[in-house]
């Protein structure tokens, strides 16, 4: 029965204030059955306050709240695994950026490379192309020399005088065409007192000059225009200018004359090369 007592005043002095004086006398006549109702109408108000099922014998309620607890530790544990996978994925976030910062990097330099490699073909390409140009120059130089083989820088043209085979105007102009040129017109007193020092003294050569729309307008054969110099000969006394049918021009010793076209003669043919 003492035992009974001193619960009973343990509880009573841990209800902190909560109960009267009055409540904590324990007055013990029969203390099993006494004491047992004494001390839950004792914790009652403490029951109360914590909220907790005044049937706590109940298994349905005890089944209930422990399956509360399961579900509350199982999400926490869930919490805890899910917050471990967020920090995981935040280091390899992390991770990648390093990556692609590297990468960039990595781009930047490449970039910068392409631009060298691109700056320094096009200086090869171009120059390819130079050395391109001046060996197409050179073989258009060989190629003007086999066309016109025979031909000659006199003055400011191409020349090539037939020495050896004359030939009527018409015929003299046709070999010059099959040769890559015209019969020659002068462009002027240098080039004509050049080409003189090439010639037979006291010998007709043909001349591209002729007056067969005009007699007394000569044209070039090569460009149908007024030709850019004359130098007329002397005339012979008793002769004219422009006899009739005297309409292609020759070289003689310096002169010009108008002389029937169909006789034959040496020739010069030109070209501009």
């Amino acid at each position: 029965m003492l035992k009974y007592a001193l619960l009973c005043g343990l509880l009573a002095l841990n209800l902190s204030g909560a109960l009267t004086e009055s409540d904590m006398i324990c007055r013990l006549t029969d203390a099993p059955s006494q004491c047992g109702a004494f001390c839950l109408s004792a914790l009652a108000p403490v029951f109360n306050s914590l909220r907790i099922p005044h049937n706590l014998e109940n298994s349905s309620d005890l089944s209930k709240a422990n399956e509360v607890l399961v579900r509350q530790n199982t999400m926490d544990s869930q919490l805890t695994a899910l917050q471990n996978k967020l920090a995981s994925i935040e280091v390899a976030l992390t991770s990648l950026q390093d990556k692609l910062a590297s990468i960039e990097v990595a781009l930047d330099a490449q970039a910068r490379n392409l631009a060298n490699n691109e700056q320094n073909f096009t200086k090869r390409l171009n120059g390819l192309e130079s050395r391109l140009s001046d060996q197409e120059e050179e073989v258009l130089k060989g190629v003007t020399k086999i066309k016109y083989v025979g031909f000659q820088r006199i003055g400011s043209k191409y020349y090539y005088i037939e020495q050896e085979s004359p030939k009527n105007w018409s015929v003299a102009a046709e070999t010059c065409r099959s040769m890559g040129g015209n019969l020659a017109d002068i462009k002027d007193a240098a080039d004509l007192a050049a080409i003189q020092l090439n010639l037979k003294v006291n010998t007709n050569y043909w001349l591209g000059i002729n007056g067969f729309a005009n007699k007394y307008q000569y044209l070039s054969l090569s460009t149908g225009k007024n030709v850019p110099y004359l130098h007329w000969g002397a005339v012979v006394s008793g002769s004219t200018t422009n006899p009739p049918n005297f309409n292609c021009v020759v070289q003689n010793n310096g002169n010009m004359y108008s002389v029937g076209c169909y006789r034959n003669n040496l020739f010069i043919c030109q070209t501009e090369g």
